[in-house]
């Protein structure tokens, strides 16, 4: 015990349960991320918090890609990949300069935008789709361009967010839900992004001293809340509808970028 961060006894409890968010996540409900990201960003300092919770993503990812590995959509994932990459590294000199309030004020204020910009693209296209239908001379023109857009988005964001503070979730759910991703098929291509995303983000935390030998050790202790989570998520999604799985994003997505603002301010 020796070798554990010394924290009381209450935080170990609320690092636990964020664990075990950190768990669902990775296997049925992407936006519950953003609520243990709060929660360790609350329990630990904002920077040092991002490394604390990186080993235990590539584990969770590692787990999501042998259940989700044969419903991937590849062409979305090399579609994102260059403003991704654009993202890591501003992430990385953000990460260089920043301090603790700064960090957690730039995650919130960047998951409220991509919520709010998710959702109005989402809201649009089903707007359009009642109102024209499925043909436009228009369309095909006006679909690129939003593409491009979107990918910037919410791409550069996520390449930013998990740089930063491995949030990258709200940003990949909400331009999987613009492109109306189904649920396996959305979960598996997540697997498939974040298992890379943060195999290439490691070396980059280690150098910046965000994943240390005492981190490793609390995330060892911290594995069998990972299962705990990662199994709950396994009986929940072959539960849920689309509908219901889309709203839970959105809500959790919404919940833990309050209060990451709320933390930052204050």
């Amino acid at each position: 015990m020796a070798l554990l961060p010394e924290l009381p006894f209450y935080s170990w409890l609320v690092l636990i349960f964020a664990t075990v968010l950190l768990g669902l996540t990775k296997s049925a409900i992407p936006g519950v991320i953003t609520v243990a990201v709060a929660i360790y960003a609350a329990v630990l300092p904002a920077k040092e918090s991002t490394g604390a919770i990186l080993v235990l993503l590539i584990l969770g990812d590692l787990g999501a890609i042998l259940v989700y590995r044969r419903t991937v959509s590849w062409s979305t994932l090399v579609r994102l990949v260059p403003t991704v990459i654009l993202g890591l590294v501003l992430g990385y000199f953000f990460l260089d300069f920043s301090n603790d309030n700064q960090v957690a004020i730039a995650i919130a204020v960047i998951l409220l935008i991509i919520i709010g910009v998710g959702l109005y693209q989402t809201q649009s296209s089903q707007k359009i789709q009642k109102e024209i239908g499925s043909f436009s001379s228009s369309s095909p023109m006006h679909s690129a361009i939003k593409a491009r857009t979107g990918r910037l988005l919410y791409g550069t964001s996520g390449g930013f967010m998990t740089m930063v503070a491995n949030a990258a979730g709200p940003s990949l759910s909400m331009y999987f839900l613009t492109v109306q991703l189904p649920a396996r098929m959305f979960l598996g291509t997540m697997a498939w992004f974040f298992a890379v995303v943060n195999l290439i983000k490691l070396p980059f935390s280690i150098n910046l001293g965000l994943v240390t030998f005492e981190s490793i050790v609390m995330n060892l202790a911290l594995i069998p809340a990972l299962i705990v989570g990662f199994m709950t998520g396994l009986f929940i999604i072959k539960r849920v509808t689309q509908k219901t799985f889309e709203q839970l994003i959105i809500i959790f997505t919404v919940i833990g970028s309050a209060y990451l603002l709320y933390q930052g301010a204050f």
